[in-house]
């Protein structure tokens, strides 16, 4: 299979995926740098709220492919778990776009695009904007989903995050995120191999 069509197939496949469950993921875990053409990775995280009552966790799986210099796709899933009820509800499938806009030593700025699904989430814009600073690149983000429900009918959550990237001897960068979204403080750790 030539490199055009297996990027093809893959853009294919990142496209369609959302289209066969709905939700939300709850964590950034994302500077504003994209992949590299022919670039995978993958992150396990594990994020949720543990401040209020009832906590709730949320393991995510986000992986990444890069298709052109400065733009990779992405497709984040997850669970999120009610330890005092035992509940499990599945967050469903979200693809994106990046696109790295701004690349300098001193920030990186870049731009998401979220894809439809159709469960509650219809679409989503990210910025992001990170700043290297040896091992370390704190990042910042912004997201705003369209969402529709038949309850609230036609909404829009906002999240902002913060974070840092902390790259370690095995090249594995652990990421530590705080944000808010929609009144409640989410915490977050992942790994990105």
């Amino acid at each position: 299979m030539s490199g055009l069509a297996r990027r093809l197939l893959v853009l294919g496949a990142l496209l369609l995926l959302p289209l066969t469950l709905g939700g939300c993921f709850l964590n950034v875990f994302q500077t504003g740098e994209t992949l590299p053409p022919g670039h995978f990775s993958w992150l396990l995280g594990l994020g949720g709220q543990f401040i209020a009552s009832p906590s709730q966790w949320a393991p995510q799986l986000h992986l990444r492919y890069g298709v052109a210099p400065d733009i990779d796709l992405g497709v984040s899933s997850g669970l999120l778990i009610t330890p005092q009820s035992g509940q499990i509800t599945p967050l469903g499938l979200v693809a994106d776009v990046r696109r790295q806009l701004h690349h300098r030593p001193d920030f990186t700025l870049g731009l998401g695009l979220g894809a439809l699904s159709f469960s509650s989430l219809l679409s989503d814009i990210s910025l992001y904007l990170s700043q290297p600073f040896g091992v370390l690149t704190p990042y910042a983000a912004y997201r705003a989903s369209l969402t529709l429900s038949t309850a609230a009918g036609l909404g829009v959550i906002q999240q902002l995050a913060a974070g840092v990237a902390i790259e370690n001897p095995n090249r594995t960068p652990i990421f530590l995120e705080i944000s808010w979204r929609e009144g409640q403080i989410l915490l977050g750790f992942a790994a990105r191999f």
